[in-house]
């Protein structure tokens, strides 16, 4: 095992900070002794990591934003202005080259999942793509916003479906009881054989869990499929075999997939596999993919060439699953209940649409000069940014601050840490400011007496945040309703005067500590404020 501190003090806000550093060595496992009553094989490996310089290597990109969300009702506006004229604006973003395309695609595709209209999102953004496609061989192979958002909807909503088609296999085969190798210079030639009927039964599970899905695969995505095959026919009518291309090319291109060939992403396993089986996985998603394409291992693939019959042999398999999950069900369906929906924060993620369109407005206005969706787009941008102004520090308002870090390493597994803090609070009015005590216990029974000066000394800034003044109101508004009114009348007086409030949170830790003293005789406790960022 290894460790490594990351110095994050060089990490301004909105900004990329990469680091990249050595893990160094530290031992799991105690030092070993002579009377130490442990086996040889852990003492074998204290001696071997002891005697390593280093574990290996991290990279981490790290961002901290930091962002106001308003209540979920001021972006009705924008949310309406994105469904307009059969999602027009939406269809522009398809158009242009945009800064953060993963991004905008999957809050677009979270924000509509929240409003149970992500299926039409879907159907339109798609069927856009496809008129503006006049090669079939190379539909849906890039990633345009539309692919991005339809392979971000298939996370989001079927993964119950995933697990219960693919896991069951994947467990089995993280076993490693089974080669599935093909390369003859990797095995000899008696082992090949066997190798292949591994690979062939993997290969035939794998079929058999997808074809069954057809029981159960959510409604909502059958109906896209179904209006993406009337698009693909209408726009290549002599093309037999693009409807079977085009769902596949989602299905299994940019789902199943890449589930096989990397399961802890998906959820289907805890950890990642060891390099044996890995190379199966691989050779198991190779082969479904091909089988997905409609075609045949070539040349190229020389030695897994042998699987050809058995891919030959289930294209009409899995032409008959595609038209079944393309039309409507002969069966009824047994779907699988999902919540993913209430997870889901809207506000937040409307938030992040906000900040990303703005960063592309220069893009839509240079590709469409004289439409008017631009300018309409541009003037509720610019509004909610003067509510967004005009709320900061209110309660009806949420500051998210959160440092995000990407992290690679070699040698060790970890995992990119995220600290996120949210402040929230539902009640309307001005903004109200109150001091919460953290350093020492201060009796608020007394705080119903006192009176705020109306002139507030012109002393150094406080270091107490508008967010942690917050915290107290709420619990004091009944009991302390004359230091409340107080409180209102100067924060509606100088709600934009930042260093006013400070001013005034540090007035009122004064008299806050001056109480504790009172009640607690003894010498004053040092630092009375607490430093939180927002």
């Amino acid at each position: 095992m290894g460790k490594t501190d990351l110095n994050l003090s060089n990490l301004n806000l909105n900004s990329y900070l990469k680091i990249e550093q050595p893990i160094k060595n530290e031992s799991s496992y105690a030092p070993v002794h002579k009377n130490d009553n442990i086996n040889k094989l852990d003492q074998f490996r204290c001696e071997l990591e002891l005697s390593l310089p280093f574990q290996g290597r991290v990279r981490v990109d790290v961002k901290h934003s930091v962002m106001t969300v308003l209540a979920d009702e001021a972006y009705d506006e924008f949310y309406s202005l994105l469904n307009e004229k059969e999602m027009k604006l939406p269809k522009m973003l398809t158009k242009i080259t945009l800064t953060n395309p993963s991004a905008i695609a999957e809050s677009l595709i979270k924000v509509f999942e929240k409003r149970t209209s992500a299926g039409t999102f879907l159907k339109e953004i798609v069927g856009e793509l496809i008129k503006n496609t006049s090669d079939s061989k190379v539909i849906f192979r890039s990633n345009t916003l539309a692919a991005k958002a339809f392979e971000y909807f298939l996370k989001l909503t079927c993964l119950p479906h995933l697990h219960k088609m693919l896991k069951p296999i994947i467990t089995d085969m993280y076993k490693g009881k089974k080669c599935c190798e093909m390369e003859t210079s990797r095995v000899d030639e008696k082992s090949l054989k066997k190798n292949r009927a591994n690979l062939i039964d993997l290969c035939e599970q794998v079929v058999n869990g997808v074809c069954e899905s057809k029981h159960y695969l959510p409604m909502k995505l059958r109906s896209i499929f179904e209006v993406m095959k009337q698009h693909l026919k209408n726009q290549f009518p002599n093309d037999e075999n693009i409807v079977y291309l085009g769902v596949s090319s989602f299905l299994f291109l940019r789902f199943i997939c890449p589930a096989i060939l990397s399961p802890a992403l998906f959820g289907l396993s805890n950890e990642h596999p060891r390099a044996k089986v890995a190379r199966d996985l691989t050779l198991l998603a190779k082969t479904i993919q091909v089988l997905a394409n409609l075609t045949t291992f070539t040349a190229k693939d020389s030695s897994m060439c042998d699987l050809n019959d058995f891919i030959t042999s289930k294209q009409k398999v899995l032409k008959a699953f595609l038209d079944e999950i393309t039309g409507r069900p002969s069966d009824t369906i047994d779907e699988i209940p999902s919540t993913h929906h209430t997870r889901i924060n809207f506000g937040k993620e409307m938030s992040f649409l906000v900040q990303n369109l703005e960063e592309n407005l220069g893009a839509l206005e240079e590709a469409f000069p004289n439409d008017e969706m631009v300018g309409r787009l541009k003037a509720v941008l610019e509004k909610l940014n003067l509510s967004i102004s005009e709320n900061e520090g209110k309660p009806e308002s949420k500051t998210e601050s959160k440092t995000e870090t990407k992290g690679e390493s070699k040698g060790t597994n970890t995992e990119s840490p995220r600290n996120t803090q949210i402040n929230r609070s539902k009640s309307a009015g001005p903004p109200k400011f109150v001091i919460t005590s953290r350093a020492s216990p201060v009796s608020y029974e007394m705080l119903s007496n006192l009176d705020v000066p109306d002139t507030i000394p012109d002393t150094e800034k406080c270091e107490v945040s508008v967010t942690v003044l917050q915290e107290t109101l709420v619990s004091l508004k009944k009991r302390y309703a004359k230091l409340q009114a107080k409180f209102e009348q100067l924060s509606e007086s100088h709600k934009t005067n930042e260093t006013v409030l400070q001013n005034l949170a540090k007035e009122i830790s004064i008299l806050a500590a001056e109480i504790a003293d009172t009640e607690n005789p003894g010498p004053p406790p040092s630092g009375r404020t607490q430093n939180n960022d927002t």
